[in-house]
């Protein structure tokens, strides 16, 4: 993962052709008020082929969802549009407490970004917040949701297509005795618990790192 400094350009354009395997997308400071871009690499050669980890992985994930532009986001200018949304298939589209890995496809070869639960559907794990006027002129996103969205924004202008995939996690019932009298029941979900055995199984899988997509990405974001 590299980092490369590139002042006064608010228009610079992404060339993912350079290197066959890597995504650009770019950043500015947090907070700056200024639109000073900074270009970042992603380098997914030695990422995981989804392929490859869905033979090895218990879970059975199944296409579930895919990035898409807005279809019908309000026009808020330039760099207070958020430019993407997750979409579900029909089958998950009703979904809830599932894991999902993220994937991105360069040239043909789909290499896992993430892994991760979401609570809610598939869609309400947003990276929504993470627009260009929230990071650079407020402060107020956080650094996942003001990367993913760079990279978002940046793979639906280039065509490179981002897909999720699902794994809903069991559900159990549980019952318990009323302070009322009687019984009460409620279905309880290990996703949480789920995610963690998923991620620690990525990092395996990988040689003990984690996947590019995971951890602290502030970091990268520091990396000047």
């Amino acid at each position: 993962m590299t980092t490369t400094q590139n002042t006064n350009n608010m228009n610079k354009e992404t060339d993912i052709n350079r290197d066959e395997m890597k995504i650009y997308f770019q950043s500015t400071e947090k907070n700056s008020k200024e639109y000073n871009y900074r270009e970042h690499v992603w380098d997914l050669t030695n990422q995981l082929d989804r392929d490859e980890y869905f033979s090895k992985c218990p879970y059975d994930f199944k296409y579930g969802g895919y990035l898409a532009p807005w279809p019908d986001e309000k026009d808020k200018g330039d760099k207070k549009t958020v430019g993407y949304k997750i979409m579900t298939t029909e089958e998950f589209k009703n979904a809830e407490q599932l894991l999902y890995i993220a994937t991105a496809t360069v040239n043909n070869k789909e290499k896992i970004l993430k892994g991760g639960k979401v609570k809610g559907k598939l869609p309400s794990r947003t990276y929504s917040a993470g627009t260009e006027d929230n990071w650079t002129m407020r402060g107020t996103c956080s650094p996942t949701n003001y990367i993913y969205s760079q990279i978002f924004r940046m793979c639906i202008k280039e065509g490179i297509p981002i897909k999720f995939y699902i794994f809903v996690a069991p559900l159990s019932t549980v019952s318990w005795p009323s302070i009322f009298g009687g019984n009460k029941t409620c279905s309880i979900s290990p996703y949480e618990e789920m995610e963690k055995d998923l991620n620690a199984h990525l990092k395996h899988c990988l040689g003990g790192k984690s996947p590019i997509g995971e951890g602290q990405l502030d970091v990268v974001l520091n990396k000047n």
